[in-house]
């Protein structure tokens, strides 16, 4: 379980929201919807422990976010972001076995069951047949699939992604949320990734987390009162079927 509580987010001295409290069951996959300049991203940056919170906490399972090592916080939780990863003479699976430099050691020998672990998440994210080809030939929408992998071969209990969706066509953005939703249904993992993709979000989402100047609004898609929130958010007919 995953509680913000009382949190106040920002960047040194300038504070984006205050006062957001929410619960987050273990295994549920979140999608975090606002407009643009809302927090999603300094929130999910505050999440994963990237930025230091302005006051309040983030507890996961009932420990303070700022108590644990970075060790422990590598083994945690896994955070994708936005930023292309283009390194020249870095492969496809070289990417992805970083996920597993919590497990490793100094060394950063790989073993077999982290060579497993590669592998099952390179064929989970469909990219197994990009596994030798260098992330400077590959497109956006491939090294953002890469970079997912790299978090599922991390193996931690809670995933968060910064618009995992951005580069992606329909039918690769459905597929990437169908693949979230496994994750969070099969391997019981705590899925929570923003976007600016409502239509992804109400479809697949078990939880919509909506950000307003008011703070933070946790329900389910089918939620009436969220409908309403998304409405007077967006200024689109949320409660309208063909919003679906």
């Amino acid at each position: 379980m995953i509680e913000i509580k009382d949190l106040s987010i920002g960047y040194g001295r300038r504070t984006v929201l205050s006062g957001l409290n929410a619960v987050i069951p273990s295994g549920t996959f979140v999608v975090m919807a606002g407009c643009n300049g809302s927090g999603k991203s300094t929130l999910l940056r505050t999440m994963a422990g990237l930025l230091p919170p302005v006051s309040g906490k983030m507890i996961y399972d009932g420990k303070d976010l700022s108590s644990l090592s970075i060790p422990e916080r590598s083994r945690l939780l896994s955070f994708v972001n936005t930023e292309k990863v283009r390194i020249p003479g870095l492969s496809c699976h070289d990417l992805v076995a970083l996920g597993r430099s919590p497990y490793t050691g100094w060394s950063g020998s790989l073993s077999s069951a982290d060579e497993s672990a590669i592998e099952k998440a390179l064929s989970l994210a469909g990219m197994s047949s990009f596994s030798s080809r260098m992330l400077d030939t590959m497109s956006d929408g491939e090294c953002q699939m890469a970079s997912i992998a790299r978090a599922i071969a991390q193996d931690t209990p809670v995933i968060l992604l910064d618009e995992p969706t951005a580069f992606l066509d329909w039918p690769n953005r459905r597929k990437t949320a169908l693949l979230l939703k496994r994750l969070s249904t099969e391997a019981h993992k705590t899925v929570i990734c923003s976007t600016h993709d409502l239509e992804v979000a109400l479809q697949f989402s078990d939880l919509l987390l909506l950000l307003t100047p008011q703070g933070l609004f946790l329900a389910p898609p089918s939620s009436p009162s969220l409908r309403s929130r998304l409405t007077a958010a967006f200024g689109m007919d949320f409660q309208h079927p063909t919003c679906l």
